[in-house]
């Protein structure tokens, strides 16, 4: 059974007529609405160009961002399936909850334009705070679709998991779990970073973007905890046995101190060195070293 796709994914697989138009039309929402309202009712709120520009890009990531991580889940079950020895129909099904995004777009709305009607009572604040509830919809999905993926990757670290054998895969099997994560953090990062650039100029909207960020980022991390466990405890026991072989083939050499001790051990000495040495190079998470670089890289420069 494949996961159920998000929400904007389902709204626009029922829309006649070419996919990347509605996309298109459906992230400029948020711009059309605050441009309108600027100009037509000159809204007290109106968070500048820039800002109105970045709120339909952010829309763009979420609308494109939501079916790369759908279509990345259902790519990585027969990881999941291996991993748990046993069906993964439940993980992560909840990516395709139609409620999460509307529930997610009703605390987002209070944070901000909700507010903004609080501050400045009167129906152009009504109707931003009603027509943005919608609008926003396509990167409130694709947050969803995050917050779903850090629960269940928590949930998977839970579980015992059967790691493939070190000598066929050094990430021991986990490597799709890692291209998971660091997908749901580049699109996190690549809707969140140039909004949230975009409002420096309003304080509340700063910080708010860089705590859902910056706690976004963390979570993700936390989720993955009990996986990288699991992963160094694993590490630990193999790496020991492969220095038990390193000992076990030094011992004859030490013992005599003699050439020939060293030719007759040479080869079982090489073997044993060799499968040391890729004993210490499984991974303790499932990223890669270059993907954790890059990640670090992306949180410095925040």
């Amino acid at each position: 059974m494949s996961i159920p796709p998000p929400l904007t994914e389902r709204v626009l697989q029922r829309l006649p007529g070419p996919r990347g138009l509605w996309v298109a039309l459906w992230a400029a929402v948020s711009i059309l609405v605050y441009e309108l309202a600027h100009r037509f009712a000159n809204l007290p709120t109106y968070p500048g160009a820039v800002y109105t520009m970045m709120s339909g890009y952010a829309n763009l990531v979420g609308l494109i961002g939501a079916r790369w991580l759908w279509r990345t889940l259902d790519e990585i079950r027969p990881a999941l399936k291996a991993l748990m020895k046993e069906p993964a129909s439940r993980l992560f099904e909840q990516a395709g909850w139609a409620a999460g995004p509307l529930l997610l777009s009703v605390l987002m709305s209070a944070t901000w334009t909700v507010t903004d009607f609080a501050r400045y009572p009167g129906w152009v604040t009504a109707w931003i705070a009603a027509a943005q509830y919608f609008a926003y919809l396509p990167a409130n999905t694709g947050l969803w679709m995050y917050a779903v993926i850090v629960a269940d990757l928590y949930q998977l670290g839970r579980r015992p998991l059967h790691f493939h054998p070190f000598e066929e895969d050094r990430s021991l099997g986990v490597r799709p779990l890692g291209s998971l994560a660091s997908r749901a953090i580049f699109v996190l990062s690549a809707g969140l970073i140039p909004l949230a650039v975009a409002g420096v100029r309003d304080a509340r909207t700063f910080i708010a973007l860089l705590i859902v960020y910056v706690l976004g980022i963390a979570v993700m991390f936390l989720a993955l905890w009990r996986i990288h466990l699991q992963m160094l405890a694993e590490k630990t026991r193999v790496l020991g046995q492969a220095r038990a072989l390193v000992a076990e083939a030094i011992r004859p050499i030490t013992a005599s101190w003699t050439a020939e001790t060293l030719r007759t051990q040479a080869q079982v000495l090489g073997a044993a060195d060799q499968v040391e040495r890729r004993a210490a190079a499984i991974q303790e998470w499932p990223f890669d070293e270059t993907i954790l670089t890059r990640i670090a890289a992306i949180l410095t420069a925040v």
